[in-house]
């Protein structure tokens, strides 16, 4: 879509808005059942949608101090927000490097967040700080097992 489009279109929606009105079909239209029971629609819609664009995922101040998280889920991939020691703001998929379990839940404030099946634990910004079987884990890169970040749009 082109720059003069976009323009056009928002003042439409402005328009409707504004007159509490929205566009409509020439006659009836009738969507098939389909339409909101198909799994692959759904998947479909999920990942065009959702996972190719950015989320507005909520306001910084919800992250008011260094150490506070909270987690949501966002089109099916589970996320956890941190507010770092410096004060910036990150998101991670809430998945420990392991074996895939919730490094956190809900909200609240921690110095890291610990894996509840074998004890990785992550600092603020992702970073694996240690596993608790140092003899079971010994290869285990720390530098390169951090949480993963979710793909941006580009």
């Amino acid at each position: 879509m082109d720059r003069n489009e976009e323009l056009a279109v928002g003042r439409r929606l402005l328009g409707h808005i504004d007159g509490r009105t929205t566009d409509l079909a020439d006659s009836l239209f009738r969507n098939r059942v389909i339409a909101y029971s198909s799994r692959e629609r759904a998947s479909l819609e999920r990942d065009r949608l959702f996972r190719d664009q950015p989320i507005f995922m909520g306001l910084s101040a919800r992250l008011a101090k260094p150490g506070d998280y909270v987690t949501e889920d966002v089109a099916g991939m589970p996320v956890l927000m941190t507010r770092g020691a410096d004060g910036s703001v990150k998101a991670f998929a809430n998945i420990c490097r392991h074996r895939g379990a919730p490094v956190a839940d809900g909200c609240g404030n921690a110095r890291a967040f610990t894996c509840p099946y074998h004890g990785w634990t992550y600092d603020l910004a992702g970073k694996l700080l240690g596993t608790t079987d140092k003899v079971g884990f010994a290869g285990v890169d720390l530098a390169s097992h951090g949480l993963v970040r979710p793909e941006a749009a580009p």
